[in-house]
């Protein structure tokens, strides 16, 4: 399944914490903000440069040093979540 960020949702660092930020209609389909911590920053990064599942899976398990079974598993539910509170969209 390919995911796409919804229209209106940015991530901002602000005092070294990552947020997404919904903004105008956005905020129609998710809650305003979030907090991200570092990991999963990294990967809505990969989600704005259109990485692909198997794409995001290698290089997370590459950096974390962890199997690609294990990365891959941490990121379908990652994004399970983020569908979940509409900050993502499937295609």
């Amino acid at each position: 399944m390919d995911y796409r960020i919804r229209d209106g949702i940015v991530m901002e660092t602000i005092c070294g914490t990552s947020l997404l930020i919904a903004t105008l209609e956005a905020t129609q389909h998710c809650p305003y903000v979030a907090q991200l911590n570092e990991a999963s920053a990294y990967i809505w990064k990969m989600l704005f440069d259109n990485k692909s599942f198997e794409e995001m899976t290698v290089m997370i398990s590459k950096d974390f040093d962890i199997s690609e079974k294990e990365a891959a598993d941490t990121l379908g539910g990652f994004l399970t979540q983020l569908k979940e509170q509409n900050y993502l969209v499937t295609e």
